[in-house]
C-alpha cells in the first residue's frame, strides 16, 4: 500500500496513483528534456514543415533543369537498357 498525506489508500487506488504517476512521468520525459509535449508536437510540425519545404525546393530545381537522360526517352517509356540521369533518379525518389 501507498501512503499519500499520512493516510493509508487501498490497493486498487495505490494502483491507480502509480499509474497516473507513471503517465506524468512518461508525458514530462516526452518533451526531449523540455518537459513539455506541446513542444515536442510543436517540433515535430516544424521539422515537417521544413520538410515539405525543401522537397519543394528540390521539385522545384527538377522542373527548371529538367531531365539530361542521353536516350531521350520519356519515363514511361524508357527500357531497362536505357541510362537514367540523375534529375530523374531524385525525381522519382521524390515522387515527382
Amino acid at each position: 500500500m501507498r501512503l499519500i498525506a499520512g493516510l493509508t489508500l487501498p490497493p486498487e487506488v495505490s494502483a491507480k496513483v502509480a499509474e497516473a504517476d507513471r503517465l506524468r512521468r512518461l508525458f514530462d520525459d516526452a518533451g526531449e528534456g523540455q518537459y513539455n509535449v506541446l513542444n515536442l508536437v510543436e517540433s515535430y510540425q516544424r521539422n515537417s514543415m521544413e520538410a515539405d519545404e525543401r522537397l519543394r525546393a528540390v521539385r522545384k530545381l527538377l522542373e527548371e533543369n529538367g531531365c539530361e537522360c542521353p536516350c531521350d526517352h520519356h519515363p514511361d517509356e524508357r527500357g531497362d537498357d536505357c541510362e537514367v540521369c540523375l534529375a530523374c533518379l531524385i525525381g522519382e525518389a521524390v515522387g515527382k
